[in-house]
């Protein structure tokens, strides 16, 4: 297990979808899509700092194509956030998830296309919320789903600049490395389940 130190404890894993927006809607913020993003870390070989798993989406994607992100995807009608970060866990890098261990800052954003409805273009615009979670996950080997993503890769922030990424998401693992590296011990030897890639 990992030694964290000052992790908040979560009361938004239960809630499902269609909760959660009646929540954030009730509090005045209206969002058409809620998404869970996954921030999975592993101790650097080279350095004493530590890594996280980006996956690069596929050229074929609608959305930002060939850009680097954390393992994330959108929270299904009846399903909890909890339900979601795990089986979008799974889906795209073949991992368990083992823990949550704590609830990074979300991002906000827009998504926009066009489509042919009664023979005329429409322009649809989605406004959608990105949960962050820092997780434990299985020591399988990983497996992408090559439909959607064609490749993974271990970041420490260094590496950040060097990737196609959006602003958001370069925030997003920024962030992430930052909460790594003031709530992960180096000094507890971690079980094999809490790294990868070694």
């Amino acid at each position: 297990m990992i030694t964290t130190t000052a992790i908040d404890n979560n009361n938004e894993l239960p809630q499902t979808r269609t909760q959660w927006l009646q929540n954030r809607a009730n509090a005045g913020q209206h969002f058409d899509k809620l998404v869970v993003g996954a921030a999975m870390f592993r101790r650097s070989n080279t350095a004493d700092e530590f890594e996280l798993l980006v996956i690069r989406r596929a050229a074929t994607e609608d959305y930002y194509p060939n850009c680097f992100e954390i393992p994330s995807g959108k929270v299904d009608d009846g399903e909890t956030i909890g339900e979601a970060l795990a089986r979008e866990q799974r889906e795209e890098t073949g991992l368990t998830l083992n823990g949550v261990l704590a609830q990074l800052p979300e991002i906000i954003y827009e998504t926009e296309k066009t489509i042919m409805k009664g023979g005329k273009e429409v322009h649809i615009v989605k406004k959608a919320c990105q949960l962050n979670f820092a997780i434990e996950a299985s020591s399988e080997p990983i497996k992408l789903n090559e439909v959607e993503h064609s490749e993974w890769k271990w970041v420490a922030v260094d590496d950040l600049e060097t990737l196609q990424m959006t602003e958001l998401m370069c925030g997003c693992t920024e962030n992430a490395l930052k909460w790594a590296k003031k709530h992960l011990d180096f000094a507890t030897k971690p079980t094999t389940s809490a790294w990868h890639g070694r």
